[in-house]
């Protein structure tokens, strides 16, 4: 996507707490735990922003946080990557989203979320946004069904494409409201939930991609696999971008960068085979790092990436 070329993202902005336990304790029961905790400026809004804004494309974050510290940390991060925005709001009377991971020494993991002020987020915020005609919108499947519907629609009748985010998205129901799109990006994960179709397989790729087009019209279908890299489909052709050497197993930590990294490199090239090496690197690397929004590579760490393990 050129520079100058304004891109709208839509999604949310969240401290996101992860504590490492050895179990959940017992009813009543307190346990003292060693695991340690760490806390980082995370969700979907906010990375893929800050990933485009680090590629040098021109990304404006819509969302909403809480006049707490959370929320100033995550204003000044938008501030000086440079996706700030008159669309991206501070609620006087709202706390910022919050994210709580707890995560058990046997594997098991539970998750909290909190929305707060992105819980409240309006219909206002969206409009204003698509005032500045966008080239480009970004958006999550994780808003509220109404506000995702207007999204696709406005960005529709505008002209603008929309590169739509399976985050969190549990079934496919929601699809089938948005119309079309011009890229829908998603992990395995998301696909065997939303299409009960497990993508173990290329023909069980297929299927799944085909469940999906029948309910939403889109440009490319683009399901991220494990450690076989990404199946693409364009509603004819089928096709799969080889991973990097390397394997970044964590498919759902590395969901916005490879989004953000997608979304550049295809209005870059116009190609989307190529987005998918680049945002693969891009996933790669960010995986390789502790942090959401410090562990976002930049575009010169995927070119060097590139060249030294002759990704084209």
């Amino acid at each position: 996507m050129a520079s100058e070329k304004q891109i709208v993202v839509f999604g949310a902005c969240e401290e996101e707490i992860t504590c490492r336990i050895d179990q959940i304790p017992l009813l009543g029961e307190t346990t003292t735990e060693y695991g340690g905790w760490e806390s980082a400026m995370s969700g979907f809004g906010l990375l893929a922003s800050a990933q485009l804004s680090l590629c040098g494309a021109s990304a404006q974050l819509c969302s909403a946080v809480g006049d707490d510290a959370a929320g100033a940390e995550i204003r000044r991060l938008a501030e000086k990557r440079g996706f700030d925005s008159p669309w991206f709001y501070t609620d006087p009377a709202g706390k910022t989203a919050l994210r709580l991971h707890l995560a058990e020494s046997g594997g098991e993991e539970r998750s909290f979320f909190f929305p707060g002020a992105y819980g409240a987020f309006r219909r206002q915020y969206a409009e204003e946004a698509f005032a500045s005609r966008p080239a480009a919108v970004c958006a999550s499947t994780s808003l509220p069904v109404g506000l995702l519907d207007y999204i696709a629609e406005t960005a529709d009748e505008q002209g603008a494409a929309l590169f739509l985010s399976g985050d969190r998205m549990r079934n496919a129901t929601v699809l089938s409201q948005i119309g079309r799109c011009e890229a829908l990006i998603l992990t395995e994960e998301e696909v065997g939930r939303a299409t009960r179709t497990p993508p173990d397989t290329m023909d069980a790729c297929l299927a799944a991609a085909m469940k999906l087009a029948a309910l939403l019209k889109a440009r490319w279908y683009v399901i991220r696999l494990r450690e076989r890299g990404v199946f693409l489909y364009d509603g004819t052709y089928q096709s799969l971008v080889a991973p990097p050497e390397e394997r970044a197993l964590d498919l759902a930590g590395t969901a916005a960068s490879f989004f953000g990294a997608f979304v550049y490199a295809y209005g870059a090239t116009g190609e989307a085979e190529t987005a998918c090496r680049f945002a693969g690197v891009a996933a790669l690397l960010s995986a390789k790092r502790a942090g959401s929004a410090a562990a976002l590579p930049h575009p010169r760490e995927i070119a060097n990436y590139c060249r030294k393990h002759d990704i084209t």
